[in-house]
């Protein structure tokens, strides 16, 4: 999936990993924490999620961004981004 100049595809298939955490119940979620996406992996972990469980994909975000990661004990549970 490489167009040849090295940067990411419009349209990404995801890469095979964890699945999201999901506790039986809210009660056993603990706190959250949203975590800002800033380092390489993060970002791919944020990219292969939307991949994964969004609905139209990952297409990139134009103009000013922001990713976020969202964390529990149980691990990660989502993410959200934003864009101009």
């Amino acid at each position: 999936h490489s167009n040849g100049n090295g940067r990411i595809p419009r349209y990404a298939e995801p890469i095979a990993e964890l699945p999201l955490a999901f506790p039986d119940s809210l009660g056993a979620l603990g706190p959250i924490e949203l975590v800002v996406a800033n380092t390489k992996a993060a970002k791919l972990r944020w990219r292969n999620l939307i991949a994964s469980y969004h609905y139209l994909g990952y297409t990139t975000f134009a103009g000013a961004q922001l990713r976020y990661l969202i964390e529990s004990p149980s691990g990660t549970i989502g993410a959200i981004g934003f864009a101009a």
